[in-house]
């Protein structure tokens, strides 16, 4: 049995979520509708055991109330007498009515299915993840469920950036600490996909290679300088995350890279910086408009050839 009612905002159980599948709603445009034309969809509750409402649907609905201060609510009283699993049920198909599920909503709804209503995993498989349009896998079953597992703040910092699945792995890997010591790099450094693989590959490879920590090497004075430099832009912070990342990550090349820089400096000549010194060249490229700009490149090269520096560049090849 149904009761259309007129329910006070006192009445209702904010801190019961055991319904709930939204995380991080998006509320501005709701907001903005509700206060035009006050809340036209009744919200879905059920009388609980403490005496308050049970919210079954119409959490985003029920917050907005909360942010402006409407009561009473309009409501749908549902009786006791219905399973709890095809409440949840309504709960999830509602969001699905209105919006596509972040990968956080995806997981909670997979957790409490096995967690909270004790749904098989067979179940999940057959009945809910066509639903919720995923491909039947045990790797995505797992997946879902470690990632409520993750920090919360990292948890938000993946919707906003929308990450894909796989990246998302890749901080699974991590410590719930060393995932809280990534989250200012999320907030601060501009951050492409692709970038941010690379940056969480380095970070790894630099970890195996020399026995350090991730704290350690996430906590190094040079990022954290870089990330409080208010001066920089996000991207700006990420290019020179790159650099100090490229030194560690491989410091012989570095050391060669700065130190042809300096002699090239001295030389004072258009000389091209090998990639990987490895192929025992370096090349020289010049351009000139007439005969004397020609001159004076011949005369740079002739004096170029009596310098110490040529002979040190030459022996790093």
């Amino acid at each position: 049995m149904r009761v259309l009612s007129q329910v006070d905002l006192t009445e209702i159980d904010f801190e019961d979520k055991t319904f709930e599948v939204c995380f991080l709603p998006q509320l501005e445009h709701l907001k903005k509708s509700i206060e035009r034309v006050g809340i036209v969809t009744p919200l879905t509750l059920r009388k609980s055991d403490s005496g308050k409402y049970q919210i079954i649907s119409g959490f985003r609905r029920f917050y907005v109330a909360q942010a402006l201060n409407l009561s009473p609510l309009p409501a749908v009283l549902i009786e006791d007498s219905i399973l709890s699993i095809d409440l949840f049920n309504t709960s999830v198909e509602e969001s699905l009515f209105n919006r596509k599920l972040n990968l956080v909503e995806v997981a909670i709804v997979i957790q409490k299915l096995k967690s909270t209503f004790d749904v098989s995993k067979e179940d999940i498989f057959q009945k809910y993840f066509p639903r919720l349009g995923i491909q039947r896998s045990e790797r995505l079953f797992q997946f879902y469920c470690e990632l409520t597992l993750l920090d919360l703040g990292v948890q938000a910092l993946m919707v906003q950036m929308d990450l894909p699945i796989h990246l998302v792995e890749e901080f699974m890997r991590y410590t719930l600490p060393e995932q809280k010591l990534l989250i200012p790099f999320l907030e601060k450094v501009h951050f492409s996909v692709s970038t941010l693989q690379d940056f969480l590959i380095w970070i790894d490879e630099i970890s195996v290679r020399d026995d350090l920590e991730i704290e350690k090497i996430l906590g190094d004075i040079e990022f954290q300088k870089i990330l409080e430099d208010t001066h920089l832009t996000g991207k700006q912070k990420y290019y020179n995350l790159r650099e100090v990342l490229k030194a560690k990550r491989y410091p012989q090349l570095t050391a060669l890279q700065d130190r042809f820089t300096s002699l090239k400096k001295k030389l004072d000549l258009p000389l091209e910086q090998p990639d990987f010194f490895e192929n025992n060249k370096v090349q020289l490229k010049f351009s000139f408009r007439d005969k004397k700009e020609f001159e004076s490149l011949v005369q740079k090269m002739n004096t170029a050839l009596l310098q110490p520096e040529l002979e040190d560049i030459l022996k790093d090849l």
